[in-house]
This record gives structure tokens, sequence and C-alpha cells, in this order.
């Protein structure tokens, strides 16, 4: 049983993964990832032991990503809808509420514990050490280690909680930097990758993870302080304007754009109905998305080439009008083939 009590054990268990497959995650307990405290400081009236209507809207959100990041794993889209109530259960946040100054605690231990079990199950395609990488990376996202680490790179922004000295600083600093350090040694591994589901899924976990502590940080945007306690002894202070930049950067992310775009894809299929035709088309790094093509500007004959390429081997690149919120393809509209010269 490989029980890690610190950043240190956890980065020492990143690098053995690197040349080990054989790890069974039944045999891995993130023992002090398992508790993560957020601590609401401001009107009295207003954060005193009690959560209210927009802090209840944070945690369901903050539920809801984590089952998203699953559901991606899963399945290669984030939506709820794919899991089963099973599924949702074991992966359920517990969450309690200290009176004073509104903290609240986020219990992990029973959904890490669960947590093992299912990526075992649903990650058929991966080796043992990319299932075990995986399971990891989430642990470590869902333990706010991912989401600290960027906050911590504004350094000239942020401030330490309950600095006694010097030394506590440097000790807070390093728990923060060798949990980033192993999340980014992950990430390099999955990169280098040539199995796309497990690249995605490390995408995925980053990208969930995140929006996850910034749903919460818009719930008390209006707070003085919110301070997030994290591992052994990683604290984050945040104030105002850091809680204003993560709310900004969130409704930016939120913000749908269109552009002209080319792509290169695979065809899943085609759907023909009423004069409309539209693809499901996958990226070559596995994001999938419905698209519509144009016919009178492809004409029969572009019809026909992307038709011709369902479930083929090789990628056909179309340009066209795609639309994207945080990064992501929502739609697309495609009146062009790219043929390279």
């Amino acid at each position: 049983m490989w029980k890690i009590e610190n950043a240190e054990e956890l980065l020492n268990l990143v690098e053995r993964l690197k040349d080990n497959d054989k790890v069974e995650l039944e045999q891995i307990e993130f023992n002090f990832l398992k508790q993560v405290k957020i601590k609401i400081q401001g009107d009295p009236l207003r954060y005193n032991g009690s959560i209210n209507y927009a802090i209840c809207k944070g945690i369901c959100e903050f539920q809801n990503e984590i089952w998203r990041t699953y559901a991606e794993v899963k399945s290669g889209k984030p939506h709820i809808t794919l899991l089963t109530q099973e599924e949702k259960d074991a992966l359920e946040v517990i969450f309690t509420v200290n009176e004073g100054c509104t903290e609240i605690i986020a219990d992990l231990t029973d959904m890490f514990n669960a947590m093992r079990k299912l990526f075992k199950e649903v990650t058929n395609g991966m080796t043992g050490g990319q299932k075990a990488f995986t399971c990891t990376a989430l642990a470590i996202g869902i333990g706010g280690a991912v989401v600290g680490a960027k906050w911590f790179d504004y350094q000239a922004e942020i401030e330490l909680a309950n600095i006694q000295s010097s030394e506590n600083q440097a000790i807070q600093q390093s728990e923060s930097e060798v949990l980033k350090q192993a999340f980014q040694t992950i990430q390099a591994v999955a990169n280098e990758s040539n199995n796309p589901r497990f690249k995605q899924s490390i995408q995925a976990i980053e990208q969930h993870t995140d929006k996850a502590y910034s749903e919460i940080a818009r719930s008390v945007s209006d707070a003085e302080t919110v301070t997030i306690s994290q591992g052994n002894t990683t604290k984050i202070k945040l104030k105002q304007p850091q809680l204003q930049q993560i709310v900004n950067e969130l409704n930016a992310q939120e913000k749908a754009t269109t552009e002209p775009e080319t792509l290169d894809l695979y065809i899943d299929g085609v759907k023909r109905q009423e004069g409309k035709i539209s693809i499901f088309a996958r990226t070559i790094s596995g994001e999938t998305f419905t698209a519509n093509i144009d016919p009178d500007m492809l004409g029969d004959e572009g019809v026909n080439e992307i038709v011709d390429r369902i479930k083929d081997i090789n990628t056909i690149k179309l340009s066209g009008m795609v639309k994207r919120r945080a990064g992501k393809v929502e739609q697309a509209t495609f009146s062009a083939i790219i043929t390279d010269e």
C-alpha cells in the first residue's frame, strides 16, 4: 500500500510511475490531500457560520465540475448525464460548515476511495501507469493544488496566510511548488503519450478543477478575504483584488467567440435531415463536437469527400466558422476543404 503523507512522497510516486505500468490503483492512498478548508471572512451578518444562496450555488458548481471531470475521463465528453447514479453518489464531496467566520470543509476521503475503483474500470485503453497517473492528477486537482499553483504564480498579488517566519514561508512555498511539479510531470508524460484518451483526461482534470475553485471564489467575491488550506502546510489568502481577478477571468472564459478557423479532423458520422447536413467530428487531441457543413459552398464533390471520410484513419482539414467557449469547440459550420500543397 502506498500511503502518501506529504508532497515529496507524492512527487516520488509520480516519478516511479513513469517507469512502472503495473501499479494497482487500490494500493495508492492520498492521505494528506483528503481535506480542503475554505475560510471566508467579511461582513459578520453574511459570513458567520452560515451559507447563503451564492455559496450553495458555488458548492453545487464545485461538485458539478468534479462530476464533469469524471464524465470526460469516462466518455470523452463532460456531460453529467453520462454518469450513473451510483457513480455520482460515489464521487460526491461531503461538505461541512464551521461556526464563527464561515469555514467550509470538504472531506474527500470517501470520494478518493471510490475514485480508485472507478478509474480502474472506466480507463480501458490506458496502461496501468496511465490509469494511476490520471487518478493521481485528479487527487492533486481536487485537493486544490492545481489552482493553488496557478494563484501562487501571481506572487506579487497573493499573500500567504498565517506565516510566522520566513522559514515557514519557505516550507509553504516548497509544498506548493512540489505539488505543482508533480502535476506538471504528469502533464508532460501525457503530452508525450500517443494515447489521446490519456492526454484529454489530464487536460480535463486541469480545466474542471480550476473552474471548480473559481466557482467557489465567484460565490464569495464580496468577502474581504478567502483562505484556502490544502495539504499539510500550504495556505493561500486571497483578498478582494485577487477574488475579482479570478471572477473576471472566469467570466471571460464563459463568453463564446466565433471566428474563422481550420481544423484537422476525423469524421465519425454524418447526419442528413431536412436538407441539412451535420457531421460528428473529432480533433486529433480527442475533442468531439457536432458541426454543420455548407453544401452550397462545398458542392456535391466536397460533401461526398467528407462523407467518404467516415471512420477513416486519415484526417481531413475543414475550414469555416468555429464557435468556442473556454477554448473548447461548441459548434462549427464548415464551408471549405483545405488541401495541403
